[in-house]
Parts: structure tokens; sequence; C-alpha cells
């Protein structure tokens, strides 16, 4: 039965795809955000460095790009597969995204905790080679849940008013686990870790190890929840048929809107990701703070984000979707480097910190707008795809725009390791 634009998707599908939004984010932030620090942390703290700090954003730089060559692949793959189970499914889940999203979050489990056990207790290229190793696949499966879940979201909303509103879902579900991902390690780590807790206190990577192991499982249940109740609209019929997939991928990249939105999403995401490594570094040198400071910017971080959740649905009526991607962006690039005027304000530490926290309110506030305008913004160009070639290939699109994200993710970490080993 068709549904009006209110009714394209009910509210516990929105409520479950907010879930396997959460999932994917909780998976990856609390590597994104600690994982350099925590294998090269400063030096003279007592930690143990497992990497040298020039040789840290190599782990991250080898797995993104791994990861980046993996997102259309996957997206082509997503888009060719059956959405009937065939005898080669071992657990049979129907649909051409949910079987990713089941098999995907279990290994990406798997390697969110391995990762967090370097096989030698200090500085080590065997240590270099484990985090790339573990790294690269860790964002495999990534992939293979997070592209088939931005695929659905094109597909369950068809109109743009309802794209938004799902949008609101996804957006709500990325914010409450950059919630769980920011702010909540830097407290587990520190009161999960026995070290520190004894007289005279010091650092262990328990902390870490414990805490990774929590979130793993976390990030496993909200996904298999998708995996299994989400319902997906597309049949394919025994007669259907795709171009190859060579063919897919050109045509994909013939698409000029969606090569702009690519560069200028690379772009953005250099600059933004590169801060978002130095924030552990910042927080303790700039504000003479530690993990704890980390919870504290970014409370306020997700509480502005969760503010914008209400209001973009209402400037979606008047104002373009491109024309808000735009504003939000241009929030957060004029807002970060005041990051550096902060750490250097002859204030004391409380004085730094109420302005930091003023500042990342801002930033948090065109952070939850970009979460919720990328299922209208891809839905339309989707839409423009389709109406040219008459097929649905959210996967494809999906999957290239990933390229995009790792792209910056890598580069980003060069971007903030390298002037800081300088």
């Amino acid at each position: 039965m068709s549904q009006s634009p209110e009714r394209e998707f009910s509210w516990i599908e929105g409520v479950v795809y907010a879930m396997g939004a959460m999932g994917v984010l909780v998976a990856s932030e609390i590597i994104h955000q600690w994982g350099a620090y925590f294998y090269s942390p400063s030096t003279g703290t007592g930690r143990t460095v497992y990497v040298a700090v020039s040789a840290v954003g190599t782990i991250f730089f080898v797995g993104m790009l791994f990861d980046a060559i993996t997102d259309p692949l996957v997206g082509i793959w997503s888009d060719r597969t059956r959405t009937r189970p065939g005898w080669l499914r071992i657990v049979p889940i129907s649909g051409r995204r949910r079987p990713f999203i089941f098999w995907g979050s279990i290994l990406m489990a798997i390697t969110g905790i391995a990762f967090w056990y370097p096989p030698v207790n200090g500085e080590s290229r065997a240590n270099l080679l484990y985090g790339m190793t573990v790294m690269c696949l860790h964002w495999l499966f990534f992939t293979i849940c997070m592209v088939p879940l931005n695929s659905l979201g094109p597909e369950i909303a068809r109109s743009r008013i309802g794209r938004v509103k799902l949008g609101a879902w996804y957006s709500a579900g990325m914010m409450i686990g950059v919630t769980f991902s920011a702010i909540l390690p830097g407290i587990m780590i520190d009161s999960l870790d026995p070290a520190r807790h004894v007289d005279p206190p010091g650092y262990s990577n328990v902390g870490y190890q414990r805490t990774a192991i929590i979130f793993s499982v976390f990030a496993l249940l909200l996904l298999q929840v998708t995996a299994w109740v989400l319902r997906e609209r597309h049949k394919t019929s025994e007669t259907e048929t795709s171009m190859p997939p060579v063919g897919q991928l050109l045509s994909a990249l013939k698409n000029r809107t969606f090569l702009m939105l690519i560069a200028v999403q690379i772009c953005f995401n250099i600059g933004y990701l590169a801060v978002q490594k130095i924030l552990p570094y910042w927080a303790e040198v700039g504000l003479g703070g530690d993990e704890k400071t980390v919870a504290l910017l970014m409370g306020p971080f997700v509480a502005a984000a969760l503010l914008a959740l209400p209001l973009m649905p209402v400037l979606s009526k008047r104002v373009l979707t491109k024309w808000l991607w735009f504003g939000s962006m241009a929030l957060i690039t004029l807002v970060m480097p005041s990051m550096y005027v902060i750490a250097v304000l002859p204030f004391s530490t409380t004085v730094k910190t109420i302005v930091a926290v003023i500042a990342f309110s801002c930033v948090g506030m065109g952070q939850g707008a970009l979460f919720m305008l990328y299922t209208p913004l891809m839905g339309e160009i989707i839409d423009l795809d389709e109406q040219r070639t008459g097929q649905r290939r959210e996967g494809i699109y999906c999957g290239l725009s990933g390229i995009s994200w790792k792209t910056g993710q890598a580069l980003s970490v060069y971007v903030a390791t390298i002037p800081m080993d300088i």
C-alpha cells in the first residue's frame, strides 16, 4: 500500500535507523578520537609509546586509503545483491542491504577490540604493522555496515520533506553516538584503568582496552537490531539487469553535481578531522587538562548539535538543501581557528575552558546540521541518476561519497601529526 510523504516510514523505523547510525559511529569514533593518542601519547607523561608520532599517521592513512578503495566496491556489491536469500546466505536475511549490516557488525566488533592490543609493550615496527593491518580490516568491515545503511535512507524516504525527517533521525543517532564515543571514553578510560587508582598513580592500556570492549559490544547490538528490524522497500525481480561494475562506476563519475560534492567534502574533512585528531593533545597542552577535559568540551558540542535537529526541517521548507549544507560547513570553518587563540589567551585554565565550551557549542550546531542534511542531499542526487539510468543505485553513490570522508580522514592524520612532530 502506498504511503503519503508524511508516512513514508514509521517512527519505529526512524528509531531503528537512528540506532544503526549510532552503532556505526560508536564503532568508529573511539578509534578516530583516541587511536593516535593511544599509539603515540605525549612524551614524558609516563604513558607507553607504541609508535613514534611521526609514524602514527601511517596507520590511519593506510587504513583509510584501503577503506576508500573498498567503499565503491561494497556499494556496487550491495546494489547488485538480490533481495531474496539464496543458498549462499548462511543466515537467510532478505534484502540488498541488511545482510551486509548483519555480518559487517560482527566482524567490526572483533577488530574494534583487537586494535587496542598491540603486540609489543613499547615502540616497535611490529606495532606499526599490526596497527595498519587491524585498521585496514576494521575500516573494511565498517564500510560493509555503513554504505548499505546510508543506501537505505533514500530508499525508505522518497520525498524531500520525508528525507529531511529521516535525516533528523539519522542525525539524532549520530549525535547520540558522538555523546557516547566522545564524552564517555575519556571518563571510562580513567575510571577503568587500575593503574590510575593506586599510590603512586600511573598509566596503563587496560582502561583503553576495557572501554573498547564495551563500545564494540554496544555497537554490535545496535547494528544487529537494525539488520533484523528495518524493512527494505526495493525488491529485485528475476528479469532485472544492471550494467557491469566498471560501467556503474564510470557512469556515476559522469555526474558533475556529485563530483563537486565529493570535492567539497574532501577539502572540508581534511581540516575538520585534523582538528579532531589533535583534540586530546590540545586539551592537555592548551587547556592544561586530560581525557576528562575532552569529555567536558564534547558535552556542549552534542547538546548544540541536537538543538539543530528541530531547526533544519523548518529551514528546509524555505532554503535549498545545498545552501543549508554550505552554511553548516561555513559555521564550523569560521569557528575552528579560534582553538589556537583560546590556547594562548593570558587567562586562567578555567576561563579558557569556558571560552572553549562556547566555541565547541557553535561547531556542534554545524555538525548536527551536516549529519541531518546528508540523507536529503544524497537522495536528490540518486533520484537524478535514476531518471538518467532507470536504476536505483544508492550503494554506488554512498560508496563513492564515502571516499571523500575516508580521504579526508587519511590526510587529516598527517595534517595533524606532521606539524606536531616538527
